[in-house]
């Protein structure tokens, strides 16, 4: 017997549509490595958009060699809360996910499994994963 859904949440389609945002200011010195790690993931549908708060370091310019494999929009804002929906707001995904600037997908599979989890648990409406801390070189120091 099939789950039922709550009224809010629809099934997804079998292939959906995964939107991963990224907010940030001034973060050349570790956007590059963050985009690439989600521009790596093996899943078919990411609509990437990088929402930037008019930054006055070299983050624009690493970001031109990826520009044909996501979406930058630069402009003042408010704080990461501003950003946010301003990125939520162009956002064509069935399900989003937040990747902040000095932080990396795991691995090049993060996508799949997610959509694979909200597969398996049709009536969820949030899917988290372990919460790696990492030093400034990025060797692990615990998971939680």
């Amino acid at each position: 017997m099939k789950p039922q859904l709550p009224r809010s949440l629809k099934l997804l389609p079998p292939t959906p549509r995964v939107t991963v945002i990224t907010i940030c200011k001034d973060r050349a010195w570790c956007i590059e490595e963050c985009a690439q790690s989600v521009l790596r993931q093996d899943y078919p549908d990411i609509e990437y958009i990088i929402q930037d708060g008019a930054s006055q370091d070299d983050t624009l310019e690493v970001l031109k060699k990826y520009e044909s494999r996501l979406h930058v929009y630069s402009a003042p804002d408010r704080g990461p809360i501003d950003a946010l929906h301003k990125a939520l707001a162009r956002a064509t995904g069935d399900i989003f996910c937040l990747v902040l600037s000095d932080e990396r997908f795991y691995d090049d599979k993060v996508v799949s499994r997610m959509v694979e989890a909200f597969h398996r648990h049709p009536d969820s409406g949030a899917i988290y994963g372990d919460f790696r801390s990492v030093d400034v070189h990025y060797r692990e120091i615990r998971v939680e």
